[in-house]
């Protein structure tokens, strides 16, 4: 019995220094944090670290910062045909790294919620054509995690056969929020 209780000590103790030296390992691979624990990098992060340190927007000097926010995705990339009609909301959350040049590095793109899949594909597509300034950290670009939300609303309005489309009386109705 005491053989048994020694041999889940030391098992125990095993695991606490093998759980310890992990957190050392992925805080260093990440470069440290900055502004405490909410700060540190999850495990899921670890696919961002390849072979140079990655940090969040909280670790950073100076966060990475789009510069041409007016892309949009191509229109033949994402449709509302076939949707049911009235107004529906499209909704997408990226999350990828850019990289020391302020470039998106785009295989690192992953879709962290979306309400329709087409429409994440779509904005996932044009990655390559975003431009940020790099994130500072220490006066030098380092790469950054950035997380991006885009959000559109489509309305639909049927028109009679024959009949010439007027712009809906939007009088007392609220355009929809996504």
């Amino acid at each position: 019995m005491c053989a048994i209780r020694e041999s889940i000590v030391v098992l125990l103790a095993c695991l606490a220094g093998a759980c310890a030296s992990h957190n050392v390992a992925t805080t260093t691979a990440a470069g440290g944090s900055a502004g405490g624990s909410g700060c540190q990098l999850s495990a899921r992060d670890s696919a961002f670290v390849a072979s140079e340190p990655v940090y969040r927007d909280c670790a950073v000097d100076k966060k990475a910062n789009l510069t041409n926010p007016d892309v949009r995705p191509d229109p033949s990339a994402f449709t509302s045909a076939g949707r049911p009609s009235g107004s529906k909301c499209y909704a997408v959350e990226l999350e990828f790294v850019v990289n020391t040049h302020g470039a998106p590095e785009v295989g690192t793109a992953r879709i962290v919620r979306t309400t329709d899949q087409s429409f994440a594909d779509a904005w996932i597509k044009t990655l390559s054509s975003w431009k940020y300034e790099p994130a500072l950290r220490g006066g030098k670009p380092v790469r950054q995690i950035v997380d991006e939300h885009r959000s559109a609303a489509t309305e639909t309005v049927v028109v009679p056969r024959g009949s010439t489309p007027m712009p809906p009386n939007t009088a007392g109705r609220r355009a929809p929020t996504c």
